[in-house]
């Protein structure tokens, strides 16, 4: 089980993005605490919707917030992506 904790999940600029971007693609349970609480830049939407989109029917993905969901499209950067 891997867990990562904090508010914010930062990603050095060493080549680990891509396998932090891989693991959490491949794991079978992701829980995504507290969703888009702060809001998502657009580098972090673009990597979300890969993680989303690699993760599509191989496995389960929770989204917990308290934001309903008619309000997220305003926590997106990048708007057109979030429509």
């Amino acid at each position: 089980m891997t867990i990562y904790k904090g508010r914010k999940l930062t990603i050095p600029a060493d080549g680990s993005h891509e396998k932090l971007l891989n693991r959490l693609s491949k794991t079978r349970l992701l829980i995504l605490d507290d969703w888009l609480l702060d809001g998502l830049f657009l580098t972090q939407t673009r990597d979300m919707l890969e993680i989303i989109d690699d993760r599509y029917k191989k496995g389960l993905t929770i989204f917990a917030t308290q934001l309903p969901v008619s309000k997220w499209h305003s926590r997106f950067e990048d708007r057109n992506r979030s429509r």
